[in-house]
């Protein structure tokens, strides 16, 4: 997992306090770092997303659908790097009441840290920004940014939006 966080590029905590962001996203996993990456694809000049770094490996998102697979980022992404994924043509559902059945299709296993890894790539490479911080508080002033309190940062971050 380290190696894979190493490469993500972070603003120090202290630059990230400095501009005034157009949209601030609590957050780097998966979900995060797709609204990142949908926030730059929108045109907004900066956004942020901040990040803590959990060492639990978390099973979910260990499982990639055809449609995501087909996406050209997404797919053109995911197999660059076979080693890390291993492709199936069928996948298999079970649900809480003991029910399984099998779902035939095109589908990719990689695990979590790789997906979150490849997606903040994608982020950073659209512009996004990324900063490892937790937020700890978000304070709403009429009229004004939002300002968002970080662990250890000595101002806090100035934002038209948080999401």
């Amino acid at each position: 997992m380290d190696e894979e966080v190493a490469k993500w590029k972070h603003l120090d905590v202290a630059a990230a306090a400095e501009p005034e962001w157009d949209v601030v996203i609590v957050g780097a996993g998966p979900a995060g770092s797709m609204a990142a990456l949908t926030w730059r694809g929108t045109g907004t000049e900066r956004s942020c997303s901040t990040k803590t770094l959990s060492r639990a490996t978390k099973v979910c998102g260990d499982g990639l659908i055809a449609d995501s697979v087909a996406l050209p980022d997404a797919g053109r992404s995911v197999r660059r790097h076979p080693n890390r994924s291993l492709k199936s043509d069928l996948g298999t559902v079970y649900s809480p009441s003991r029910i399984c059945f099998d779902v035939p299709g095109e589908f990719l296993t990689l695990k979590r840290i790789h997906l979150d890894a490849l997606i903040v790539e994608k982020a950073i490479e659209s512009g996004a920004a990324f900063c490892q911080a937790r937020v700890t508080g978000v304070e709403i002033q009429p009229d004004a940014p939002l300002l968002l309190s970080l662990d250890e940062a000595p101002a806090p971050l100035r934002s038209r939006i948080v999401f």
